[in-house]
Order: C-alpha cells, then structure tokens, then sequence
C-alpha cells in the first residue's frame, strides 16, 4: 500500500472517529441547537483535512492517473448523489428514518473506490 492511499484511509478513519465520539459526547452531554455546533467543528476540520489531502495528491500524479482520479471521481460522486436522492425518496415515501447526512462523504468514498477499480480496468 502506498503512502498515498495510506494518507486517505488515516483521513477517512479520522473523520468516521470524529463523526461517532462528537455525536456520542454531543448525546451525553443532551446539547441541541446552536451549542450543539460546537461538536460538528471536530469532524468537519477532519473532512476538510482528508479532502485536501486527495487534492494534494492528485498534483503528484502523471496525467493518465489524474485522468483516471478525475473520472472515477465523477462516476463515484454521481453514483453516491444517485444512492443518497433515492434513499431521500424512499423514505419520505414510507416513513423510514432519514438517513443521516454524515453518510454521505464515506458513501462518495466508497463508490469513488468502485468506480476507480472498474476505471483502471479499463486501461489495462
């Protein structure tokens, strides 16, 4: 595994960590409303950190590998917001609980990893 991989998966894992132990402290401490957004700094500072490390990543790459990133990316991010509008429909449709907003970048990183392993494959 190469360090830049290594870098993502530290940045994913950081922001999952922060996500559950400021919800948990944010649970155990019963904050809502605006004292509540003192908890949401933490993961956002660390999704912020995990992007800025993929785009600082992407300057080191040769142009066939930004191609690949830049497509996989594109397929990976259009199949997440497709997976997270349906998800929104079915459950205002049967009154299913929403499905958190948090969700969201991990489910983007997710498909961005199937779409850069169906890309790749493409170029062998």
């Amino acid at each position: 595994m190469d360090r830049r991989t290594r870098m993502n998966l530290l940045g994913a894992a950081l922001f999952v960590v922060a996500v559950v132990a400021c919800e948990y402290l944010r649970r155990l401490a019963g904050m809502t409303g605006p004292a509540a957004v003192a908890f949401a700094v933490p993961p956002a500072m660390a999704l912020a950190w995990w992007f800025w490390i993929y785009v600082k990543g992407i300057g080191a790459l040769d142009e066939l590998q930004q191609a690949i990133e830049v497509r996989a990316l594109a397929i990976g991010g259009a199949v997440a917001v497709w997976l997270a509008t349906s998800a929104s429909f079915v459950t205002n449709l049967t009154g299913l609980p929403d499905i958190p907003i948090y969700l969201i970048a991990p489910l983007i990183a997710v498909s961005y990893r199937i779409a850069k392993w169906a890309v790749e494959r493409t170029y062998q």
